[in-house]
């Protein structure tokens, strides 16, 4: 969490637009609607069922992060985006399609987070170093590097691993 509070302190007191990718029970949600109160908060997710949590002030909605319909709607319903975090499928062309859609959307000096690269679909001939401590970087994500460079405004460019403890 430490990471986390680095990055979105300077949302603490602001009424920030936040998008999250993979709600399942909203754990999520709930958390940043205790840390961001004033937060207009929007979930994605395939099942239908996550609407149900719309009875706690949020926004769901339901679709995939592989849909090219769907996530080409969203413009449609969610603009100006400070954070954006991707905690869906996992599966790198999933991210890398959700990201193509829904950077745009994000502000200037906005956050964009895709949590557990880890847990996606790895070909370790592919990687460009291992080391079992640490979260890699994998080609299939080298993308981002190349969007971030030439969108300074946007994120900070902190690609890279991270130990664990």
């Amino acid at each position: 969490m430490k990471l986390y509070d680095l990055y979105t302190s300077k949302f603490k007191f602001k009424k920030p637009n936040i998008l999250e990718i993979g709600v399942r029970h909203g754990g999520s949600l709930l958390c940043y609607k205790s840390v961001f109160q004033d937060a207009n908060i929007f979930g994605v997710d395939i099942n239908s069922r996550c609407k149900l949590l719309e009875k706690y002030g949020f926004h769901i909605l339901i679709g995939s992060q592989n849909d090219d319909l769907f996530l080409s709607s969203i413009k449609n319903t969610v603009n100006n985006l400070d954070i954006i975090i991707d905690d869906g499928s996992h599966i790198y062309d999933h991210i890398y399609k959700s990201y193509m859609y829904l950077f745009p959307l994000l502000n200037d000096g906005g956050l964009y987070v895709i949590e557990d690269l880890h847990k996606g679909e790895l070909d370790y001939k592919k990687l460009f170093n291992f080391d079992v401590d640490e979260i890699i970087v994998y080609d299939e994500i080298c993308f981002i590097k190349k969007t971030i460079n030439a969108n300074k405004n946007k994120v900070t460019n902190n690609i890279g691993s991270l130990k664990y403890s």
